[in-house]
This record gives C-alpha cells, sequence and structure tokens, in this order.
C-alpha cells in the first residue's frame, strides 16, 4: 500500500499580509494537547481524510538496518 494522499488546495484561500494577520489565532492559551489536536484536524482538512480514519503510513518506503558500534 502506498500513500497517494493529494493536497487540496481548494481547502484555502490565498490572502494578503493583513488580512491573514487579522485571521491568525492565539494559540497561546491552549494546551500542548488541543493545539495537537487542531493540528490533526487542519491536516485532515488539507489532505481530504476523515479525522476518524486517516490514511496508513506506508512502511515500506524505509527499511531497517542494524548498526556496527553505534555507526552507520
Amino acid at each position: 500500500m502506498s500513500f497517494n494522499t493529494k493536497m487540496d488546495k481548494t481547502a484555502f484561500s490565498a490572502m494578503s499580509i493583513e488580512e491573514a494577520d487579522n485571521e491568525m489565532n492565539d494559540f497561546t492559551a491552549y494546551t500542548w494537547q488541543e493545539r495537537l489536536a487542531y493540528s490533526y484536524y487542519l491536516n485532515s482538512v488539507v489532505f481530504g481524510y476523515v479525522l476518524q480514519s486517516p490514511p496508513r503510513m506506508d512502511k515500506t518506503f524505509c527499511e531497517p538496518r542494524n548498526l556496527k558500534n553505534g555507526h552507520d
């Protein structure tokens, strides 16, 4: 299984710096758990998947290997 998810570029719109600054949320009042949950949500919107069932990671991309004396 490969990871063929493409970014949905229609989910967001281009705006000026001033508009973006007005849209900016202040996340300093949120806990790290709330910020992490919000980032999961944003990823689901950008990549177009259902939040409760994200795509699986393709683990065939990398292969494990043994290191000798902590070096390659």
